[in-house]
């Protein structure tokens, strides 16, 4: 300052007002009050001391899941008034530091097998009478993550190792329909794709068994391509080119 094609203060006048300035600063330094009061202990909210152990020992234990909820304060967790540091978080510390050091040193030890359930409220419900076709359907969520046929949920993952999943589906296809692609997608990448040749999907079971990096993942169940394959009544794009069934004796008209 100021821009080059301006004029410029004599050099005089530069040390003048540089000379005033530190003089200012110095008077505003020596007169100050000084404000004392008492420094909030600071310390890591649950989520910086899980990460901070992680990369400090690279290891994957999640200490602080035992640990009294963080409070907060204007909305955010991490502000150093809303900290504080009880005794039995205190206690928390020293079991969590100990817990770290030996699955540093050891490992992680055997693990029990477990099961862990998710009522994934996945159906297909395709009907021209519901209209749950879209009105274009030439144009949607080809891997139905974002459709109302998908579900959701974060699971977390001990250690890293291959994991069983097994998905029970629900809901059923229009007769004349090609086979249904349920799928499986870990952090939103699909994991693994099947293929069910049936009109009625209730209760029908899919099972796999995908490698899964310890830590907290993103599960995901959907169907892929979903009006795909529809019978050619249904507009879809890609219809089916399986022949209509033919009708039961006895059951047509005159």
């Amino acid at each position: 300052m100021p821009p080059a094609e301006e004029p410029r203060p004599a050099a005089e006048d530069i040390i003048r007002i540089t000379d005033w300035l530190e003089a200012e600063f110095l008077r505003q330094d020596q007169t100050i009050q000084l404000v004392t009061g008492r420094v909030a202990a600071r310390r890591l909210n649950h989520v910086e001391y899980s990460n901070t152990i992680q990369d400090l020992l690279g290891i994957y234990i999640r200490p602080a899941k035992t640990f009294p909820a963080d409070q907060t304060a204007f909305g955010f967790d991490n502000i150093s008034d809303a900290l504080t540091l009880s005794p039995v978080l205190a206690g928390k510390y020293l079991d969590a530091a100990e817990r770290a050091v030996r699955t540093a040193i050891f490992g992680t030890g055997k693990l029990t097998p477990s099961i862990t359930h998710y009522p994934f409220p996945v159906r297909i419900n395709l009907s021209r009478e519901t209209k749950s076709i879209p009105d274009n359907p030439f144009s949607y969520d080809l891997a139905g993550l974002s459709t109302v046929h998908s579900a959701h949920v974060v699971h977390d993952f001990p250690v890293d190792s291959s994991y069983s999943f097994r998905i029970v589906l629900n809901g059923h296809r229009p007769t004349q329909s090609e086979p249904a692609h349920p799928a499986l997608f870990i952090d939103s990448v699909l994991a693994h794709k099947f293929e069910v040749d049936a009109t009625i999907l209730e209760g029908q079971v899919v099972q796999t068994r995908v490698p899964v990096t310890a830590g907290e993942r993103l599960l995901s169940v959907t169907y892929l391509n979903n009006y795909h394959g529809l019978p050619p009544e249904y507009g879809a794009p890609e219809s089916s080119s399986r022949p209509p069934e033919p009708l039961l004796s006895g059951s047509g008209g005159y």
